[in-house]
């Protein structure tokens, strides 16, 4: 929130053109003269450049069966993928959801306990996505495929944010020009201004092809990213006061 506004000139000769003398600044109080609040918003379509495919373990033990034993295999094959994928340049492994949940069933329609599921998951992140496909789909011999998502890195955040700031803040200061040539008037001050945040960053869920809940049996195959795409946007909002 500015406590002063910016005049920028506007001569006569120079209506229809973006084209401002050198600005110059005054104080601005918008609850005088005329007022307008005006916005402008930049968008940009871009291609998700980051991936991030989530693969399970799982086993039941039932009752009689040893939970320690199918805990440790489990845990053996998680394992195994996550030093797969350190292995593999430009992928990030994340270990996470171990869980051991307790079992039911229904016997003559009172539930009683059937043992245990052991279950793991590890999360693999990448910007390489044909690799992050690849890995994937050698796993997914062994592996459940759980979820799988798109999303900007934010790398590509902050350049793509950068530049709509830019572009939004070009075309407030051009509409504001229109409006107050429009209404007849020769100059006009900034008095509130609000920058807003990227928008349309959120991760795309993708869906998980039912083939991928593989076999033990089934042959290794590369798993398809199609990213698609994200469109991004930057909202500059405000008001101002022409003379």
């Amino acid at each position: 929130m500015f406590r002063h506004c910016l005049v920028v000139g506007i001569a006569g000769s120079l209506i229809g053109t973006a084209a401002f003398a050198r600005p110059s600044v005054q104080a601005c109080d918008p609850g005088a003269g005329n007022t307008a609040r005006l916005a402008a918003i930049a968008r940009e379509s871009v291609i998700p450049d980051e991936a991030a495919i989530t693969v399970s373990a799982s086993e039941h033990a039932a009752h009689g069966k040893d939970v320690a034993a199918a805990t440790r295999r489990v845990l053996r094959t998680v394992k195994a993928a996550a030093a797969l994928a350190a292995a593999t340049p430009g992928i990030v492994a994340e270990t996470t959801g171990f869980a051991t949940i307790r079992d039911y069933r229904f016997v003559n329609g009172a539930q009683v306990t059937d043992g245990w599921w052991v279950r793991d998951e590890v999360i693999l992140t990448s910007r390489h996505l044909t690799a992050l496909g690849d890995l994937t789909g050698h796993l997914a011999t062994t592996m459940h495929v759980e979820a799988t998502s798109t999303r900007i890195s934010s790398r590509l955040r902050d350049r793509v944010e950068r530049s709509l700031t830019k572009r939004a803040i070009a075309s407030f200061r051009a509409k504001a020009a229109s409006v107050t040539r429009d209404f007849g008037l020769h100059r006009y001050g900034l008095c509130t201004i609000d920058v807003g945040r990227l928008q349309g960053d959120r991760a795309i869920p993708r869906p998980v092809f039912p083939m991928l809940v593989a076999r033990r049996s089934a042959p290794a195959a590369p798993l398809p990213i199609a990213p698609g795409r994200a469109t991004l946007s930057v909202t500059v909002s405000g008001s101002i006061r022409m003379d």
